[in-house]
């Protein structure tokens, strides 16, 4: 058997197993039912311009809420920028299970306004490449086979500065319903 294939079949066969920890570099970040915040999440900064993760969601990110609520977009990650707090000016990818479907949305605040918009559909037990790439006027959001990337405004004080990195948490006003467990891989270009 040719070994491109054999290995081809074993990685596939590694993803539709319902545990991913530590498969290929992928870490597991858990929100607890009853919390916002994930576990697992690390400390770090973004030091170049582009942020990029490899990101699986399993079964778990399937979860009901009442009507309203379910329309909450959760985020996924992304990072502060021109060195101020998260919710004056960020991006990040926002995630949701709404009409039996996981949709992902780019999240933003610039300067203090939220804003975020529907990207795609993508499957639970599938690996998508996601990257959100700096650019000087405007955030650039990238999901594997997206025809074009979406492009949304930076802050007008957007120079220079720290920017420190920002992981799974569930929400809105709603805490997580039940665990929810999101594989992720960080992609440096």
């Amino acid at each position: 058997m040719n070994f491109r294939i054999l290995y081809f079949s074993l990685f596939l066969l590694l993803l539709s197993c319902e545990k991913y920890d530590d498969i290929a570099g992928y870490n597991e970040y858990v929100i607890k039912k009853g919390e916002h915040f994930s576990d697992g999440k690390s400390l770090g900064e973004l030091t170049s311009t582009v942020l990029t993760y490899d990101v699986i969601f399993d079964q778990s990110a399937k979860y009901t809420l009442d009507a309203h609520n379910q329309k909450d977009v959760n985020k996924l990650f992304g990072f502060a920028d021109c060195n101020s707090n998260h919710q004056e000016n960020s991006a990040r990818f926002g995630w949701r299970w709404y009409n039996n479907e996981l949709q992902i949305f780019s999240f933003t605040h610039v300067e203090g306004k939220i804003d975020f918009e529907y990207l795609r559909t993508v499957e639970i037990n599938k690996s998508f490449r996601y990257s959100i790439v700096v650019n000087e006027g405007n955030y650039e959001f990238r999901i594997d086979d997206l025809i074009k990337p979406h492009y949304f405004t930076r802050g007008k004080v957007c120079g220079v500065g720290y920017h420190y990195l920002l992981f799974p948490y569930f929400g809105g006003d709603q805490v997580a319903p039940k665990d929810i467990s999101i594989f992720m891989k960080r992609i440096y270009k």
